[in-house]
């Protein structure tokens, strides 16, 4: 996948994301950093785009999808970055099927999307030697 990046476009965020949009991008590149991206602009370049075409969208790979890429792709991802839950194992067999395959993986939004182990008993005995 060739990822679309939104840094650095100000003003013309909105129209060039919808334009990257229309033309097949599905990767949008934003890191919520205002010194360098204009991610309010990019959020409704993205609705108008899903609410005009129909495009469901998807923020993690699986493992069926990582394991047809890999199957036919010349050239394999480097990398995976998806969103870990706790209450779906991890990701563990997407970051399994990646360490046999040297493919680096990213988990994100580890505290935000799992707030009962954040919250949970575990992390409060940890809090309490601490």
């Amino acid at each position: 996948m060739i990822v679309y990046g939104t840094a650095w476009k100000e003003d013309a965020t909105e129209r060039l994301t919808r334009l990257a949009l229309d033309n097949g991008f599905r990767g949008i590149d934003t890191a919520n950093q205002r010194k360098h991206y204009f991610e309010a602009a990019v959020g409704k370049a993205v609705q108008s785009f899903l609410s005009a075409s129909g495009v469901k969208r998807e923020s993690n790979v699986s493992l069926e999808q990582l394991e047809l890429l890999c199957g036919m792709a010349k050239v394999r991802p480097a990398i995976v970055q998806n969103r870990c839950h706790a209450s779906r194992g991890w990701d563990r067999d997407v970051r399994a099927f990646c360490t046999q395959h040297c493919i680096a993986y990213q988990g994100f939004s580890l505290l935000t999307a799992n707030p009962n182990v954040v919250n949970g008993a575990t992390v409060r005995a940890i809090e309490a030697f601490a």
